[in-house]
């Protein structure tokens, strides 16, 4: 985005400012599968690697949430960012929901996922990133959930010597970076209701043990040759309108249940 002021361009000292937003549809999903897996906070390292490296809920009190998360990318340079964020989420009836999260501290780090790893001090650090703050809408409508998320985020400035070559890597980056976030939501939503549907299907299925009451299973009892020889004992599987009934002490061939196919 290209955020104006009075029709001027917001000039911010020794800063840039990175507004970056992005649009796209889950099919077939549903606001609280979605949330399911926006909030899964401790779950993130998993669902957004790499750019995400490690995550932690610290906090949570009802729609507020307080989450660290250790930040990756790479491209000219590897950057690795400690965050910890503050997190809101607010609905607007009963299919829309916006979150807003905003850095509370950001810290770079050196020699990350080594031995020697260790926070660099703020006023030493790179001004990679100094501020970041995100916003999530949420809106369940045409057989699905649509998906927004608007990036904000604040570094420090490039020198006019080496502009040229390093702004627009500065500003794809914020770019890719949305592109994947809500593709891996995408990806992880879609996987979940996958998930739901495949165990449905499950307890739908004849084949399923939940499904059979007793009376059906007795139905369906049939013999098999004994294979343990005259003069052995075995049990008596008799029918009543209640279910089964065993009746021992009498010899006999054993039974065995027929087996469903699903």
């Amino acid at each position: 985005m290209n955020t104006k002021e009075e029709g001027h361009p917001i000039e911010v000292p020794h800063g840039l400012i990175h507004d970056w937003i992005g649009l796209l549809f889950i099919p077939n999903s549903s606001l609280a599968q979605t949330l399911a897996v926006v909030q899964d906070y401790d779950n993130h390292q998993n669902i957004y690697k790499p750019e995400v490296r490690h995550s932690k809920l610290l906090q949570r009190n009802g729609d507020n949430f307080k989450v660290f998360v250790q930040l990756y990318k790479r491209s000219l340079v590897t950057v690795v960012i400690n965050a910890d964020f503050d997190i809101n989420f607010e609905r607007f009836g009963t299919n829309r929901v916006v979150s807003h999260s905003y850095s509370t501290r950001l810290a770079e780090v050196e020699d990350a996922g080594q031995a020697g790893e260790r926070e660099v001090p703020v006023g030493n650090a790179h001004g990679y990133l100094w501020r970041l703050h995100s916003y999530w809408r949420f809106e369940e409508k045409d057989g699905g959930v649509y998906v927004q998320l608007e990036g904000i985020g604040l570094s420090r400035a490039v020198p006019a010597i080496i502009g040229w070559l390093v702004t627009p890597l500065l500003r794809s980056i914020p770019r890719g970076t949305i592109s994947s976030l809500l593709g891996a939501t995408r990806a992880a939503v879609t996987n979940l209701r996958t998930k739901g549907d495949s165990n449905r299907a499950m307890a739908n299925s004849s084949c399923y043990p939940s499904r059979l009451n007793v009376a059906t299973l007795a139905a369906e009892i049939v013999p098999f040759e004994d294979s343990s020889g005259p003069g052995s004992e075995a049990t008596t599987v008799s029918k009543k309108e209640s279910g089964l009934r065993l009746d021992s002490g009498q010899p006999t061939r054993p039974a065995r249940a027929k087996r469903y196919a699903c």
